[in-house]
């Protein structure tokens, strides 16, 4: 009895033994050899981005890493084996807002491009305007050179020219400008007629000759 009793104390004991070293052994496999700093460097050479989130997960009998990153352009979740540091598995996501940095250096240019060209617009616009002034001023000037010399034909002869469309009296005797033109401006009555004539002062050219008939 004593020996059966033997036995069985002797196989329990043997049996716990073995299911503690199945224990450790099985502790053992799943136990990452890589700390978190080590992955996050091993992550960090490969993947630029910011670290987000990084957690130890049991996959059957493996330790595995998995590791959230948000870079400039792109989003990464990576699994890696904790005790080798290998990347199991690799999804990238493309961002909507992300632009290529070329395309960015692209915009840059054509922006600058874009400047240039408003610029030169801008300074052939202010030339237009400014030879539109100069010509405006140059008028100005003719006019008011016009304006001080003296007429080529006197008034006398204005007197006598005016006389020789219309037989009447001088009433009203005027030199005057009109657009940068020197003219006599003269009105004359004969009776119950009138007459307006207008006579360029440097070619003696009548330009206007109104005569009004009150019968």
């Amino acid at each position: 009895m004593l020996n059966k009793i033997g036995i069985m104390i002797g196989a329990v004991t043997g049996a716990a033994a073995l299911g503690l070293g199945i224990y450790h052994s099985s502790a053992s496999e799943l136990a990452p050899e890589l700390s978190i700093a080590q992955i996050k460097e091993i992550v960090s050479g490969q993947y630029p981005g910011t670290i987000t989130d990084i957690e130890l997960e049991e996959h059957a009998s493996k330790a595995i890493y998995e590791v959230e990153i948000n870079g400039d352009s792109k989003e990464y979740e990576l699994h890696l084996d904790g005790k080798t540091g290998e990347i199991l598995d690799l999804k990238e996501k493309m961002k909507l807002n992300a632009s290529d940095p070329g395309d960015t250096e692209k915009d840059k240019d054509k922006a600058n491009e874009n400047k240039k060209t408003e610029t030169n617009h801008q300074k052939q616009n202010i030339a237009v305007n400014e030879d539109k002034d100069q010509e405006t001023d140059q008028h100005k000037e003719i006019r008011k050179q016009n304006t001080k010399q003296t007429p080529a034909i006197s008034s006398k002869k204005a007197r006598e020219i005016a006389k020789n469309e219309f037989n009447g009296t001088i009433t009203d005797f005027e030199l005057d400008e009109d657009d940068g033109r020197l003219i006599y401006e003269i009105e004359m009555e004969a009776g119950e007629s009138e007459a307006e004539i207008e006579i360029d002062a440097y070619t003696g050219e009548i330009i206007v000759l109104s005569i009004d008939n009150d019968d």
